[in-house]
């Protein structure tokens, strides 16, 4: 019930963000599984997957909508919603096994990104690392205020082309496993490119 209202409070304040954890949830659970997490790990995986963007609440919902790219300042913002997450959910005792794996899944895997103050000093927990990989497929094929939906091609394309960068190899390679013969949650239509993609949107909003 906790997980369920947090969930909601945050896609009645970002309309875009509206069933978004629970894809990233879905996609979290078939790599976790194929990763070989089991019982209370997975329940937790899942846990973390439908919070992973809680820090949002703190961004102002005009940076969260912005139809076009942020500036500097915003940009600031906005990654700052992974570095509240202990302070949001860290008084709450049932939430705390997820609270690092949440702050750190924007972190990349060859230590670039954001989420930790200072250096990285312990490795990136698997949950993590697929929490990673299962927000950017999802946020790169739905809709967002600034970009129209990518392909599925085109966005494990770009999975590809980041692991071992901003992705870890081994869970890049598990999700291409997982998207074999499986049902998709979201439509499987998109631009192939990303320019073309945010021009799509730009129209879209000279024609409301």
């Amino acid at each position: 019930g906790v997980v369920e209202s947090l969930v909601t409070a945050l896609e009645v304040k970002d309309v875009y963000t509206r069933g978004h954890s629970q894809r990233v949830a879905i996609y979290a659970l078939w790599l976790g599984e194929e990763l070989g997490l089991r019982g209370e790990r997975l329940a937790q995986l899942r846990i973390a997957a439908l919070l992973h963007d809680i820090g949002k609440l703190t961004v102002p919902r005009h940076v969260l909508r912005k139809p076009g790219a942020l500036t500097p300042e915003e940009t600031v913002i906005v990654q700052r919603h992974a570095t509240v997450v202990p302070d949001i959910l860290g008084g709450l005792d049932i939430l705390e096994p997820v609270v690092s794996c949440i702050a750190e899944h924007h972190i990349h895997f060859d230590g670039s990104g954001y989420g930790r103050d200072g250096p990285r000093l312990v490795a990136l927990s698997l949950e993590s690392r697929i929490l990673a990989v299962a927000d950017a497929f999802d946020a790169m094929t739905t809709h967002r205020p600034y970009r129209m939906s990518l392909s599925v091609a085109y966005a494990r394309g770009e999975l590809r082309r980041w692991s071992g960068k901003q992705f870890d190899p081994d869970v890049v390679a598990a999700f291409e496993r997982c998207l074999e013969g499986k049902t998709l949650p979201m439509p499987s239509d998109g631009f192939e490119s990303d320019d073309v993609a945010r021009r799509a949107a730009e129209g879209a909003l000279d024609r409301a």
